[in-house]
């Protein structure tokens, strides 16, 4: 992964130790989600999980038991704090790469990781969806070409994330099809991703997150959004992408 050290993501998430705060992004990520996947009654597993929003909104459609892996234990310690009322939540401090499970997923799936690795190492992330699922593998990175290639090349942004490339929807496709996965999904939404007050300032300060909250809070960008609706085919800033595993029926999978 194309970061200087994973010491890199716990420094990220050692900031957002708050209350759960969901965002209109991850509203818009998981209602893209339901309405191509049912949640109700599956395993999830979800890969570079963060603070475990998606899966978190999963558990409250019905999702019977979620099992939430990342290699940054702030961001795990978030997760926790979110899920802290929840019965039947796993919790697993490893690398994609690295991880050892002792069983499969109805639905395996991340939001926001697939984009920082690349040429090998980005298929063999995508591959370790595969191992992992009897079912589905769902991912969501920013799609390209967007507004997301140029930001992605700016200093602040590789500060922040590190490494990190938006795909488009061949390029996924063709990986997808590459491991086998037969894609039943891929599509790009939320146009105007990445393109809040937070992501286009040149300053990073509590006036200008403040500022962001009250645009989120009076729903101007979920407002501003659906007016590019329509467009969001050719323009969305998030690429879903979700397919069926096909296990080899003599390996008894």
């Amino acid at each position: 992964m194309h970061t200087d050290s994973f010491e890199h993501w716990d420094r990220g998430w050692a900031f957002h130790h708050a209350p759960l705060r969901i965002s209109y992004i991850y509203e818009q990520i998981f209602e893209e989600i339901i309405k191509n996947l049912d949640v109700k009654g599956k395993s999830i597993l979800e890969l570079g999980c963060g603070s475990g929003t998606i899966s978190y909104l999963a558990r409250l459609s019905g999702a019977a038991d979620i099992t939430l892996l990342d290699a940054s234990s702030e961001a795990l310690k978030i997760a926790r704090q979110h899920f802290k009322s929840h019965e039947n939540v796993t919790y697993i401090h490893s690398t994609i790469e690295e991880a050892q499970l002792d069983k499969k997923f109805d639905i395996v799936w991340s939001s926001g990781v697939v984009e920082h690795f690349k040429n090998e190492e980005l298929i063999r992330c995508v591959s370790r969806h595969k191992d992992f699922s009897k079912d589905k593998v769902c991912i969501i990175v920013p799609a390209s070409p967007h507004y997301n290639d140029y930001l992605a090349k700016q200093q602040r942004h590789i500060q922040r994330w590190g490494y990190e490339r938006p795909i488009s929807k061949k390029r996924m496709a063709d990986i997808f099809h590459k491991l086998d996965i037969t894609i039943s999904i891929n599509r790009r939404f939320c146009s105007l991703y990445a393109m809040d007050i937070a992501s286009l300032s040149p300053f990073e300060n509590r006036l200008v997150c403040g500022l962001n909250r009250i645009f989120e809070d009076l729903k101007f960008y979920k407002w501003l959004n659906a007016r590019f609706k329509p467009f969001e085919r050719w323009v969305g800033g998030l690429l879903l992408t979700i397919g069926r595993v096909r296990h080899n029926p003599e390996m008894g999978c």
